[in-house]
């Protein structure tokens, strides 16, 4: 994140005069090392109280909820200001507005990066849940927090890996679920390592490539789930 994008931010958190919860809705089928690098800027945004993972019930390629919830648990076990939460709206956006809806009183933002769709529909967002709007609701406030991530960048992969998704799974492309996936097909850990690059330990992306080879049976943790 930029050093203007931050302190733009921090500036709009201290007007705010509360912490903001910031809504991260999404399939995640599975979660991959760019959406755990926008979830972790956020929880480390001193104005943000929790980053809430919304996730949908829809499974893609045989990649579960269950699976997704179990990953993300891997991911933060050690970041308490990330919580995970089921919706059983498909649409990551439809997901935010719906949760919006019965929100507790406070200051909410929707996480995405400042360039491209993203941020355009943060902004329809925002405006949709001002005063007089049609969403608006009293007492819950919607806010522009978007921050300037850029796509991580495949690194590593090997001339094999990189022709598992052509114009995709090549180096220096962004990473995406869709690669992770065809590494996942294609049994190939160490390709499949290179969708986690901001993830140092490798037990725990043995861990998440575990979690995915087996249908997941491990039991919700709801103090993981709930929201204080």
């Amino acid at each position: 994140m930029s050093l203007l994008s931050n302190y733009l931010a921090e500036s709009l958190l201290k007007e705010l005069n509360e912490q903001a919860i910031v809504l991260f809705p999404g399939g995640f089928k599975p979660p991959h090392g760019g959406h755990l690098e926008l979830a972790t800027r956020y929880s480390q945004q001193p104005g943000v109280s929790q980053v809430i993972i919304l996730i949908g019930p829809e499974p893609r390629e045989g990649v579960t909820r269950e699976q997704s919830i179990a990953i993300w648990r891997e991911l933060t076990k050690s970041n308490n200001k990330i919580l995970i939460q089921k919706t059983e709206v498909n649409s990551p956006l439809a997901a935010a507005y719906k949760y919006i809806e019965t929100a507790r009183p406070g200051s909410y933002a929707l996480a995405a990066s400042s360039k491209g769709d993203d941020y355009k529909r943060v902004v329809d967002f925002v405006k949709g849940h001002q005063p007089g709007s049609k969403y608006a609701r009293e007492g819950v406030n919607v806010v522009e927090l978007p921050l300037d991530v850029k796509p991580l960048p495949y690194q590593n992969r090997t001339p094999k890996a990189e022709k598992y998704a052509p114009g995709k799974s090549e180096n220096n492309k962004g990473v995406s679920a869709s690669v992770l996936r065809a590494d996942l097909k294609n049994n190939d850990k160490e390709a499949f390592a290179t969708n986690y690059p901001n993830v140092a330990d490798k037990a725990v992306i043995d861990k998440v490539f575990g979690i995915l080879k087996k249908k997941a049976t491990e039991s919700l943790n709801e103090d993981k789930l709930r929201i204080f």
